[in-house]
């Protein structure tokens, strides 16, 4: 089974047959088949972005290694509304950084034989957990427990489940040993409101109900109207279908369905949790550009920029993006609404410039460049990991890779590493300090 699984952004040439954030995951999974911290108000510190009083100072370093963003959202117009305002915070547990987390200042990563810490988030990495799983796991914290998924004996056969690590006692639990359901894949876990969901075989998601304790106390109906995922769980059966056309008729019956639909840019419970409340989607809007919008509580959207087929990286102030064919970098927060260059190529240069991740300063980019061409006539491609500043815009080389990185195709490192103080994790590469 394919050990990644990706929830790539892409907004070209839909009509063209190139198929979206969802249907990326959907074509890795088909192919491999053949051969997603828990954050509510009142909620501990520990398992997810606090909210702060009005007049705290942003400069503030939290237990989990999150910091406070000098950026922040008004939550309301009136005078009465501003008093409601939370400060937006960076936090390391967000999306980009699935394949790590972050708890009192400890490491937690996630790799194909296990569950591994690494205290202070420096130093040697120490396996917890030995557990051997090649789909791509997920983790995620709530309240002192760290969820993730693995494979677990069910009779004479291993299948997928997922686990509950207490952090205080290092105990590991199999929440799904006592249902009857057998799981072939999970991956993706992401918990809002008290509630867990996972992904599982085609990208579709389901839901569990977690009690004052974290236990699993059921499994959530994703038939109903209020499951958070109904929305996302039809546009992924409408992208299916039309994968599996039988027709070219048929197939551009769902292409053109699907292309009034909007889409989650990225996960729905961790982009709700991050934006309190909110999410950012996207709609076709013609060979080259997708539409991105700030969708509110209410279903109203507010339109942010248009993006082309890049994967972008939503944080907690706005998106960085890829405007044009180019891969110029853009960047348009949530606040004004006004897009403005971030990053741009050199013009002199054959490359290509790939979001990777993100942390409190600085945006990480995969740049690669032509810089020769071998014996046989063959580009020589050089690779370097860049950091740029999300306050100035300036950019640095911080890493030089060496010849052999699987990029993962098209997309890079995107939802392939993670990012925690000076270091970087990766999925299939040592772990690189970023300060050297």
């Amino acid at each position: 089974m394919e050990k990644q699984i990706d929830y790539t952004f892409d907004g070209n040439k839909k009509k063209k047959g190139t198929f979206s954030i969802a249907m990326t995951g959907v074509v890795i999974l088909a192919v491999s088949m053949l051969v997603s911290c828990g954050y509510k108000p009142g909620e501990s510190e520990k398992s997810g972005s606090p909210v702060l009083e009005d007049g705290e100072s942003s400069d503030v370093s939290l237990a989990d290694g999150s910091e406070i963003s000098e950026e922040y959202e008004i939550a309301g117009t009136s005078e009465e509304e501003n008093l409601d305002q939370t400060q937006q915070v960076f936090d390391y547990n967000h999306e980009y950084n699935e394949m790590i987390r972050c708890y009192e200042g400890d490491v937690y990563l996630a790799r194909e034989d296990g569950i591994y810490r690494i205290k202070g988030g420096e130093g040697e990495e120490e396996l917890l957990y030995e557990n051997f799983y090649k789909a791509r796991r997920g983790m995620e914290l709530y309240e002192d427990f760290l969820y993730f998924c693995g494979s677990a004996p069910r009779g004479e056969e291993q299948a997928a489940t997922i686990y509950r690590m207490d952090l205080e006692t290092l105990e590991v639990k199999d929440t799904l040993a006592a249902f009857s359901q057998k799981f072939d894949i999970l991956y993706g876990i992401s918990i809002y409101e008290s509630r867990l969901y996972v992904s599982m075989g085609y990208g579709e998601k389901i839901g569990f109900e977690l009690d004052q304790d974290g236990e699993i106390a059921g499994q959530l109906d994703e038939t109903a109207d209020d499951f958070l995922y109904r929305e996302y769980n039809d546009y992924m059966e409408l992208e299916l279908q039309r994968w599996n056309a039988q027709s070219e008729e048929e197939y551009w019956k769902f292409t053109e369905e699907t292309g009034k639909r909007y889409q989650a840019v990225i996960d729905v419970a961790s982009c709700k949790k991050m934006l309190q409340g909110k999410q950012v989607v996207s709609q076709y809007k013609d060979e080259l550009l997708s539409s991105v919008f700030l969708e509110d509580e209410s279903g109203n959207y507010e339109h942010l920029c248009d993006v082309a087929g890049n994967p972008l990286i939503v944080t907690e102030t706005g998106i960085y993006y890829a405007a044009n064919e180019a891969g110029d970098i853009w960047y348009v927060d949530y606040e004004t609404k006004l897009p403005q260059p971030f990053f741009e190529k050199d013009p002199e240069e054959w490359e290509e410039i790939l979001l990777a991740n993100y942390d409190a300063d600085y945006i990480y980019l995969l740049r690669s460049r032509r810089t020769d061409m071998d014996e046989q006539e063959n580009p020589v491609i050089e690779r370097c990991l860049i950091r740029v500043s999300r306050q100035n815009g300036e950019g640095e080389e911080v890493y030089r890779f060496e010849d052999g990185l699987n990029i993962f195709g098209p997309i890079g490192l995107y939802r392939h590493c993670g990012v925690y103080g000076s270091n970087m994790y990766f999925e299939n590469y040592d772990t690189i300090n970023l300060n050297q």
